[in-house]
């Protein structure tokens, strides 16, 4: 019993890792293309800005420019705290406080076969509850077996 229970407790924190890992990473990729894409907005406000200097627009370009980028830097900056907020939180389940590199490459994992029943016989959560279900049994056995010698 108290294997299966450490089996599930330690599949729960592989879960919570994994978890905390991946919403790092997506935010930090998401944080990587506001970058770039804020860098495409600083040189359309740039040229809008040329535009209106040189009379080729109105002010209605140059400010929709202006307000575009504004909010581009303000997704930014929410990007930012977010990918604090998961670093912080991968920090906490690893306990360790280092700073994280995302990787540059990607590995795909590998397919699950869902017809192979030796993953849900594997499994720890359902071996946990095998092992409750056969305590339980035994014990209902035992007071069958004393009730009937009473």
């Amino acid at each position: 019993m108290a294997n299966s229970y450490e089996a599930v407790t330690k599949n729960e924190l592989v879960k919570n890792v994994s978890k905390a890992y991946y919403n790092w990473l997506y935010g930090w990729q998401q944080y990587n293309l506001l970058l770039q894409t804020d860098s495409i907005f600083a040189d359309y406000e740039k040229y809008a800005n040329k535009k209106y200097q040189v009379g080729e627009s109105n002010k209605l370009e140059k400010i929709n420019a202006t307000l575009q980028r504004k909010d581009l830097q303000l997704q930014l900056s929410k990007a930012k705290t977010k990918v604090v907020f998961y670093l912080t939180d991968l920090q906490k389940w690893m306990r360790r406080t280092e700073q994280y590199q995302a990787p540059t490459t990607y590995t795909a994992l590998p397919e699950i076969n869902l017809s192979d029943s030796r993953l849900v016989n594997k499994h720890p959560y359902c071996n946990f509850c095998n092992n409750k279900l056969q305590q339980r049994v035994s014990h209902q056995s035992r007071k069958i077996k004393r009730a009937t010698i009473i």
